[in-house]
């Protein structure tokens, strides 16, 4: 999905630019083992671009070693900035020498900042800095919108999970990472509950609830080759007992348009178009589990919080992200919220 989202933005790109000037300037934020390095590269060449210079930022050490060793042979495309965060609300100069160079000058700004609930790795505050900072004004941005996800559910199993384990590091009152249980039973449809994109504000909160027919059903993904192409199918059924359930949380996932609506990453396990596989669920527990009914009218909802704050300890600010959600059905009602997650400068 990136490499054809890469190569429609450069085909683009190419096509608003003079034809005897056929250059380009990337960015790539969080470029981890190089591959959008690569797409970036293999797509300047498809789209007959003369020059691509791929300006390559990641805030780890071992990553950015990495990355120099293996573009060492194209050193005159792509420059592998020393490790640095990029912090939202930055300014152009507190950005190190090299980097404010290319202030307001990128074409095309690709990252890899989709969480598994799409906003929790502060995918708008850094899309809103990325803009503000390094693209031209005909620049282009992937992903460029996102759209989150969420259902209410039955697990025993995770619920157990949480509750019963004598690890510290397991509390049901935080937000967890991980595959679809075996025994999950979704109570409702996957609803929207926020939307967003590269014109979003400097620091995005919203609050967001919906209201639906409690309908349980249970979701299968299946992928066999067929003829050399990989066919996804996902298949509903009812549980086995489902005229009465408890709900233990909420589960979440995102679609997001990487370019202009052309080309989507849709993590849903429920949707007949899932076609990613590497971003796993996002697990929202409640500290004491709904009972519900088949024809129930349940309500969810979640928010999100992301305010600045100060470092005691360096003096220095940092971003600070939390979660609400709760649910309710015909007055019994559970709420809960998420450890802090910090982005520090």
């Amino acid at each position: 999905c990136y490499w054809t989202a890469v190569t429609l933005a450069m085909k683009d790109l190419t096509n608003q630019k003079s034809l005897s000037s056929y250059s380009m300037t990337c960015l790539v934020l969080g470029a981890g083992l190089g591959r959008l390095v690569t797409y970036c590269l293999d797509a300047a060449r498809q789209c007959g671009v003369d020059m691509v210079t791929v300006h390559v930022v990641d805030a780890n050490p071992l990553a950015v070693e990495f990355l120099r060793n293996s573009f060492e042979c194209n050193s005159d495309h792509v420059i592998i900035h020393d490790p640095i965060t990029i912090y939202p609300l930055m300014d152009v100069t507190q950005l190190p020498v090299k980097l404010q160079t290319i202030h307001k000058s990128c074409d095309l700004a690709v990252s890899e900042l989709l969480g598994c609930f799409g906003d929790d790795e502060f995918l708008p505050e850094l899309t809103n800095t990325i803009c503000r900072l390094f693209l031209t004004e005909e620049g282009v941005i992937i992903p460029d919108q996102w759209t989150i996800y969420c259902a209410p559910i039955q697990s025993h199993d995770t619920h157990d999970y949480l509750t019963m384990t004598s690890s510290h590091d397991k509390q049901p009152q935080a937000m967890y990472t991980m595959s679809l249980p075996d025994d999950c039973v979704y109570m409702t449809e996957l609803l929207p509950m926020h939307s967003n994109g590269h014109h979003c504000p400097a620091v995005t909160d919203y609050k967001s609830s919906v209201t639906t027919t409690v309908a349980p059903f249970m979701a299968r993904y299946y992928r066999k080759d067929q003829a050399k192409d990989q066919v996804t199918t996902c298949k509903k059924r009812k549980p086995d007992d489902y005229q009465t359930c408890l709900i233990h949380g909420l589960i979440g996932y995102f679609v997001a348009s990487l370019y202009r609506q052309k080309v989507y990453l849709d993590t849903r396990h429920t949707s007949q178009q899932r076609n990613s596989f590497h971003w796993e669920c996002f697990y929202m527990p409640l500290k004491t589990p709904v009972f519900v009914a088949v024809g129930d009218q349940v309500e969810f909802g979640v928010s999100r919080q992301c305010r600045e704050a100060l470092n005691g300890e360096a003096d220095k600010k940092q971003l600070e992200l939390e979660y609400y959600w709760s649910v309710s059905v015909s007055g019994r009602s559970s709420s809960n919220h998420g450890n802090t997650i910090v982005l520090s400068q």
